[in-house]
């Protein structure tokens, strides 16, 4: 077995389960991840990386930091790890490896979670939601009247 050391020279990786059987050239492991694991420090290096693994029904690992609990249900969609916790995150990491039930259910609960909160249809409708009562209430043209409204196009 090995031992991850050090978290902090990583930034993603995307684990297939053939490496420990065969040797695989770069392309192959990349193509056919099952987990991935993202150690960042802050949610703005992993947001993106976390979702599009998301999207295509892998399981994340992820560090506990600001803001992954929003894209990472722990234990349902992946595992939230201390990011101190370099232990924590190496047993989460080897569950998933040895339990392919529960990587493709975590997989599949993480796809279905990324297109019901994290779509373009989602997040539009997120903003309909947020945007359309203020519309409805005029805010737009009361703000016009007094001077603190849009500005009007340039050449206008």
């Amino acid at each position: 077995k090995s031992q991850l050391a050090s978290w902090n020279n990583l930034s993603i990786i995307s684990l297939n389960l053939e490496l420990a059987e065969a040797p695989m050239r770069a392309h192959q492991i990349m193509t056919r991840p099952v987990i991935t694991i993202t150690p960042e420090t802050t949610i703005v290096e992993a947001a993106n990386t976390m979702l599009q693994k998301h999207v295509s029904g892998l399981p994340v690992v992820a560090s506990a930091v600001p803001g992954v609990r929003t894209i990472v249900e722990d234990a349902v969609t992946g595992y939230v790890v201390d990011p101190d916790d370099g232990a924590a995150m190496v047993q989460a990491v080897a569950r998933l490896l040895a339990e392919p039930g529960l990587r493709h259910r975590m997989g599949s609960a993480a796809r279905r979670r990324c297109i019901e909160h994290f779509s373009l249809d989602a997040v539009a409708a997120c903003w309909l939601s947020f945007l359309e009562p203020l519309v409805a209430r005029g805010i737009r043209s009361r703000g016009a009247r007094s001077g603190r409204g849009i500005p009007p196009a340039p050449g206008r």
